[in-house]
């Protein structure tokens, strides 16, 4: 794993800039000593923007699709609101095709079944590119 952060915070082009891996607190004293080179750990909640560094980017992968649609808006208001001007989330989430555009079963197929079951434990949900939109929209953000 320490590879592969090391890898990507090359490719992302992020040698020499401030990375952070935030988590709750649990989770970071888990991850202690474990992180790459460059990578600095910090505890927090994502529903409180207090506890989020200010940072002009905010990258969060496959998080998202686990909550509701108003946790969703609740955790992007406050990355909206760690976020210095000019500042960008980026997610990395599964965008699923709009209705119409496959039948039901394929788009069932298109996510993994523990995916779903998990999502399903917590309220969340695979979106469209236009819900993400409206998620962003109703946090402030601007399309």
């Amino acid at each position: 794993m320490r590879q592969r952060s090391e890898r990507a915070i090359g490719w992302l082009g992020l040698r020499g800039r401030r990375c952070i891996s935030f988590d709750l607190a649990p989770v970071i004293a888990a991850a202690k000593g474990r992180s790459a080179p460059g990578v600095e750990l910090v505890a927090g909640d994502m529903f409180d923007a207090a506890t989020i560094p200010a940072c002009d980017a905010l990258f969060m992968k496959h998080v998202l699709h686990d909550w509701s649609d108003a946790d969703c808006v609740r955790i992007l208001r406050s990355c909206h609101q760690a976020l210095r001007e000019g500042g960008e989330v980026v997610l990395g989430e599964i965008v699923m095709p709009a209705l119409g555009r496959i039948t039901a079963e394929k788009a069932r197929a298109f996510c993994h079944t523990t995916m779903d079951t998990n999502m399903i434990l917590v309220d969340g949900q695979e979106r469209t590119q236009a819900q993400w939109e409206q998620l962003a929209l109703a946090a402030g953000f601007e399309m």
